[in-house]
């Protein structure tokens, strides 16, 4: 039986502010499990996964079992997604750094493209991984995709980058709070808002096509 009024929200709310410290802590736990170096990636697609089925209300939601399924299944591909981010990532890194530290006009050219880079990367970031529970692709296509759309919906991405802004700065204020909501939070305001954006793309192509 569903409660209603007051008692109802308070225990929406308490239910949506435990399910996040939840997931939060699983992501945590399976990164070391794996070791870090093996863990966060398929840690962060079962954290999309998990969230991505709980805003959708697709089937009664079983955290910790969606998690591990997710987890064990993703493992090898989610590791491979993760570590093409970071090496491309590291090389953008030391190539600013490079161009940086030179003199003359065409390091500036190239430092001032190097950071255009940059920021298409990041968008990818915050895409990529959304993008990879959501559709079908094949493993390369995933980059491609999640570069679009952001470029594509610019609305979309201010909001997000702005709330992850408001996120970092929450969190930074308050460091208690980083154990229990540092990764969850941002993927659930991510999800929400990155879900909204598929839909919106996926009714406009319909709508196209009829």
């Amino acid at each position: 039986m569903e409660l209603k009024g007051l008692t109802g929200k308070f225990y929406r709310v308490s239910e949506f502010i435990m399910n996040l410290a939840y997931i939060n802590l699983l992501w945590i736990f399976f990164s070391l499990a794996g070791g870090v170096i093996l863990g966060w990636a398929p840690s962060t697609v079962a954290m999309f996964t998990v969230i991505r089925k709980w805003i959708m209300k697709e089937e009664e939601l079983k955290i910790t079992k969606t998690w591990w399924q997710t987890y064990k299944a993703e493992f090898v591909k989610a590791n491979a997604l993760g570590y093409v981010l970071l090496a491309i990532g590291f090389v953008l890194i030391v190539n600013f750094r490079f161009f940086h530290a030179q003199e003359g006009l065409v390091f500036l050219v190239l430092q001032t493209f190097t950071v255009f880079i940059i920021f298409l990367f990041l968008l990818t970031c915050i895409y990529i991984f959304p993008a990879y529970v959501h559709y079908h692709l094949k493993f390369f296509q995933y980059f491609n995709q999640a570069m679009i759309i952001g470029l594509i919906r610019p609305l979309y991405s201010a909001v997000i980058i702005a709330a992850l802004l408001i996120i970092s700065y929450i969190l930074f204020t308050l460091p208690g709070l980083v154990p229990f909501y540092g990764i969850s939070l941002a993927g659930f305001i991510i999800t929400v808002l990155v879900c909204q954006c598929f839909a919106r793309m996926e009714q406009q192509s319909q709508e196209q096509q009829s």
